[in-house]
């Protein structure tokens, strides 16, 4: 009885962690130890989903039980040959049929998968992850394997920048800040630098500041992003100011005409904002936040920076970065010129995050693991930036070559 009530366990058997690959469509192996059914298999390519149909049927049969479509997101347009499922805004295209074998030794217990996995056109290292979840939602830790693709050169195209920090607000009863507008601009300089070396071919930036960051201008921006962003490039947005909340469980980030007891009419909604970065094709957007800057009158009304990033997270699927815990204010000083987030953030696109391996490239994984350490010893561990998801994302995809 105790065994049947831990969760289940799930390991890919095959192929080997590094092996290298020049096939479009891959074997993979996955077992699942567990004693009730497995129900659901997340299978993600580089951070990319393929979704697959939920499994059913007798978990102690032996022999094959259900045909599983795994489905492709690589996939031309034009190949469609089922009912289109979205993903983000582009068609996934079911073009894999695999069968799900149960091979079950006495114990009832060892549960095997093979399944085709479709390898993403250029990308020359893939990740592979693994979760599986049993009948009760019981869900297992992930498993990870990592194909290297020789002769493949990866292929990324335009970086994508929006920078957006608000010091002055018209309302008597908040507070200005004094170096939100300095980090976006510091930011927006460093991504520009970094977005005219390789691996991009172009990179394309927006600055919005003070009294140029109107809602209605900060919504056209996204919808630019939306309408530019290709799948293979990579976005990044940097947001800096007071972010607060009605009270409601409604969200927003203040521009400068943010009136605190009407923010729906004077602020952007997180929620808009939620919604245009899911319709961005990106498969590589970061935002990094900064909005706990919240003080004075302004501080009973302060936005749960967490509760913004888990929203941008589970409803867009994007990897987010913001500067503190809940509860916790952003600290600046004079002598940075900027606030501990930012000062870490632009110490790491200027190398020194370049840790593990130093290769003069700038990784997910080494931003995520510099700025968070760097700040709690810059601030005396009075601030920890969060960076809990980054699921939807390889953490060694690069987003940067430093010089």
């Amino acid at each position: 009885a105790a065994a049947a009530s831990l969760p289940p366990t799930v390991r890919i058997a095959s192929p080997a962690y590094g092996t290298e690959t020049r096939d479009d469509v891959v074997a993979v192996e996955v077992v699942v130890n567990s004693r009730t059914p497995i129900t659901r298999l997340d299978v993600t390519v580089n951070g990319q989903s393929l979704p697959m149909e939920r499994l059913t049927g007798d978990a102690n049969r032996t022999t094959p039980r259900k045909k599983v479509f795994v489905e492709e997101l690589f996939a031309p347009v034009e190949a469609i040959v089922v009912p289109v499922v979205k993903f983000i805004t582009r068609p996934v295209v079911a073009v894999t049929e695999t069968l799900v074998d149960l091979v079950n030794p006495p114990d009832k217990s060892r549960h095997v998968f093979h399944l085709r996995v479709p390898m993403p056109p250029g990308e020359p290292r893939v990740r592979l992850r693994v979760v599986a979840y049993d009948a009760h939602l019981r869900k297992s830790r992930p498993d990870e394997l990592v194909l290297y693709r020789p002769g493949v050169k990866a292929h990324v195209d335009t970086l994508h920048v929006l920078c957006i920090g608000v010091n002055t607000y018209r309302h008597p009863d908040i507070p200005s800040l004094q170096y939100a507008v300095p980090d976006a601009v510091a930011m927006h300089d460093a991504l520009r630098r970094l977005g005219e070396r390789p691996p991009y071919a172009e990179v394309r930036t927006r600055l919005l500041i003070d009294d140029e960051a109107t809602v209605s201008r900060i919504e056209l921006a996204l919808r630019e992003l939306k309408d530019q962003a290709e799948e293979n490039d990579v976005a990044v947005i940097f947001i800096s100011g007071h972010g607060v909340h009605d009270g409601q469980g409604n969200y927003y980030f203040g521009t400068g005409a943010l009136d605190p007891r009407n923010p729906r009419a004077t602020a952007l909604s997180w929620q808009d904002f939620v919604d245009a970065l899911r319709e961005v094709r990106a498969k590589r957007l970061l935002v990094l936040a900064d909005t706990c800057q919240s003080e004075g009158i302004v501080k009973d009304l302060a936005a749960d920076s967490e509760a913004l990033a888990s929203m941008l997270n589970k409803e867009a699927h994007r990897m987010v970065f913001v500067s503190s815990r809940r509860d916790q204010p952003s600290i600046a000083r004079a002598e940075w010129g900027h606030g501990a987030f930012t000062k870490a953030l632009l110490e790491a696109l200027e190398g020194q995050a370049d840790t593990a391996p130093r290769d003069g490239k700038l990784t997910f994984r080494e931003l995520r693991d510099y700025v968070p350490a760097r700040v709690q010893h810059l601030t005396h561990n009075r601030q920890h930036p969060q960076f809990p998801f980054l699921d939807q994302f390889d953490p060694d995809a690069v987003l940067a070559v430093l010089q």
